[in-house]
């Protein structure tokens, strides 16, 4: 099993660091790592959780996007092991029946999960933003060291900006994530809508399109919404 799980990580990690080397797309690497975290550590859903400037945790990527799954990640703004690791800078692991009494504690009971962590992304001294995983079952020793390199990773994508101005450079930067994940947001329901397809699927479709043509998918949700002819083939509902 540490064989397997050894060489699930080596080509996680060259294919991240790919995709860091053709272009820093935030959006895009921190949805890859999720859905290689989740696939690695076999995690039913795993979410990286960025701050903005008024520490408020906002989803940015989800190895799955089921509306009841997204919402687990949107109710921890307040409470759960994700703002209370964003909080601490430690590691957090509750089961679902110690968590507090609740909409967030219910949700998770709903959706069959029965352990939540969530893990710090540490950018130098300060903590950015969380991995939060939810499972049927806890993490080993081994496992939990992979989830704490995946959140270095995540920390790691965001540039290292050395300078007088590091805290609002960093914080106008995090800003502007979040700002591109509204906008891949509202393209994806215009592409689900035209061609008839699930959030999930337009989301695909546009990183495909991205990929193919060496664009950031931030620049074809743009174009997307503003129903562009540079995206014409993309919008067809017969695409």
């Amino acid at each position: 099993m540490i064989h397997v799980l050894e060489q699930r990580l080596a080509r996680t990690f060259v294919e991240l660091a790919d995709t860091l080397a053709s272009g820093l797309d935030v959006i895009e690497f921190l949805q890859v790592l999720a859905e290689r975290c989740g696939q690695v550590l076999d995690a039913p859903v795993v979410g990286v959780l960025l701050a903005d400037h008024r520490g408020t945790l906002n989803l940015m990527a989800a190895s799955r996007e089921r509306p009841d799954l997204l919402e687990l990640f949107h109710l921890q703004q307040d409470v759960g092991p994700a703002v209370e690791a964003y909080r601490t800078g430690s590691p957090v692991t509750l089961a679902h029946a110690d968590l507090p009494p609740g909409p967030f504690a219910t949700l998770v009971g709903e959706c069959g999960f029965e352990v939540v962590q969530a893990v710090p992304m540490r950018l130098g001294e300060r903590i950015v933003g969380v991995v939060n995983l939810f499972r049927a079952d806890g993490l080993g020793e081994d496992d939990a060291e992979v989830v704490r390199a995946f959140a270095d990773l995540a920390a790691i994508s965001l540039p290292h900006i050395r300078s007088r101005a590091y805290q609002e450079l960093l914080a106008e930067q995090l800003r502007r994530a979040l700002h591109d994940r509204i906008t891949v947001e509202q393209a994806k329901g215009v592409l689900s809508e035209v061609r008839g397809i699930s959030p999930t699927e337009a989301f695909t479709a546009m990183r495909v399109w991205a990929r193919e043509r060496q664009r950031q998918v931030v620049d074809v949700a743009r174009a997307v919404i503003r129903d562009d002819a540079d995206v014409a083939g993309l919008l067809r509902p017969d695409a």
